[in-house]
């Protein structure tokens, strides 16, 4: 028993289970408290001619991409400015913000039910922020293609003709990106 307390009082020993023993409780804990690995489902997401976002669980998609069924969308005007990553992005700095970007603001010719904007980047992007006067619940969606990006929101259910939306759109990597196109996106239920 002496000869472990003799090794258990070196410095160097001392350094090395410090530096380890975290790593140990956290393997450990997970093993006991999550044994078996059950694999997610795969999804399969398809949309012939259109953009397809996918996220949780998706059970019988069905994505139409005409106007066949609902109100098409309205016209509307945007614009696109350069925007610096954030040089401090605090606990953010394992997202987007560290990136650069554009800010793009979007002015409605008529009403959107449902609203969600697809952003189409020369580069890989991704929207972090989308804001509209009031109260709002947004929502941001990779795509299956890096370039485009679309957010939307949950909250409110329309926007108003004259509405103005603003997405913060970021590059996935130091490379600036510039905006190509920004359209209304319809879901149809």
């Amino acid at each position: 028993m002496s000869r472990v307390w003799d090794w258990l009082s070196k410095k160097k020993t001392q350094a090395t289970l410090l530096f380890i023993g975290p790593g140990l409780v956290f393997v450990w804990h997970e093993y006991i408290h999550f044994p078996e690995h059950t694999p997610s489902p795969q999804m399969v997401v398809s949309a012939p001619n259109g953009i397809a976002v996918g996220g949780g669980t998706v059970t019988n998609p069905t994505v139409n991409n005409n106007y066949a069924s609902s109100v098409p969308p309205p016209s509307i005007t945007w614009s696109s400015a350069h925007t610096d990553p954030l040089p401090n992005p605090g606990p953010f700095s394992d997202t987007l913000w560290k990136y650069p970007g554009s800010k793009v603001e979007i002015t409605l010719q008529g009403i959107l039910y449902y609203p969600l904007f697809v952003v189409q980047c020369n580069r890989p992007c991704g929207a972090i922020t989308i804001g509209v006067e009031g109260v709002s619940s947004p929502k941001l969606y990779g795509t299956n293609n890096p370039n485009f990006t679309i957010a939307g929101f949950s909250m409110p259910s329309e926007l108003d003709q004259g509405s103005k939306v603003s997405i913060d759109v970021r590059s996935k990597d130091e490379n600036n990106i510039e905006i190509l196109s920004v359209q209304p996106y319809v879901q149809h239920q």
